[in-house]
């Protein structure tokens, strides 16, 4: 059965249920549609936003080698600056970097990959950065420095790059035994690989070389 005896009661009803509910139900309209155009709008911000920085990470590297490339690293720099949480800024920071290495910048080039490494959501740029950043160390003869960035690389993908450097870390301290273990650690961890199999494969021989005049010598020394 009807819970209104006529029109007119549903009516009557219907006023005084709206005069005490009525702002409440408004205010959650507004407030839902609000979260609905809130969130598309956010969504089509973030939209413009990866279209604008792909974008300018493309334009930087096919710019660099180009009359145009201070203009191109100067839009790097910026992408850098003015979009940190994008995607595209640690793989810009990383081109960045290898252009200031290049151009003699070995500061420069540090300051753009320790801000890739302090990305922590951008994992694998921040792996390939500290291993970049350990070959510069080495090659300024910091050790102890370039070894501490490669003491895990986290991931088994970038197991076997790590192991190499960390191999030629040694042999260039003349530790040709640790080297050697760790140019095993990359074999071992490199399987599909070939060429960089050929290519630790050829410094385990280059250490073996090395070591054979040592042995020689010791041998023909008199006792």
């Amino acid at each position: 059965m009807n819970a209104y005896e006529s029109d007119r009661e549903q009516v009557e009803e219907l006023k005084k249920w709206w005069k005490e509910n009525g702002r409440m139900v408004v205010t959650g309209l507004v407030l839902g549609l609000g979260g609905v155009f809130g969130w598309t709008a956010w969504q089509e911000y973030q939209t413009r936003q990866a279209e604008q920085t792909s974008m300018i990470y493309e334009q930087l590297i096919n710019t660099i080698g180009t009359p145009n490339e201070p203009g191109a690293i100067a839009q790097g720099e910026a992408l850098v600056r003015d979009y940190p949480d994008s995607g595209y800024a640690p793989l810009a920071a990383l081109v960045l970097a290898r252009v200031a290495f290049e151009k003699g910048d070995r500061a420069g080039a540090e300051r753009h990959l320790r801000w890739v490494m302090g990305q922590t959501d951008a994992f694998h740029t921040s792996a390939i950065a500290r291993l970049r950043l350990a070959r510069i160390l080495m090659a300024d003869k910091d050790y102890p420095g370039a070894l501490t960035l490669l003491k895990n690389s986290g991931s088994k993908n970038f197991a076997p790059a790590y192991a190499e450097t960390r191999g030629d870390i040694f042999a260039a301290q003349g530790n040709t035994q640790q080297a050697r273990s760790e140019y095993g650690l990359a074999l071992a961890a490199t399987q599909t690989d070939a060429a960089a199999r050929a290519r630790v494969e050829m410094k385990l021989d280059d250490i073996g070389r090395l070591q054979a005049p040592a042995a020689e010598t010791a041998s023909k020394t008199p006792q």
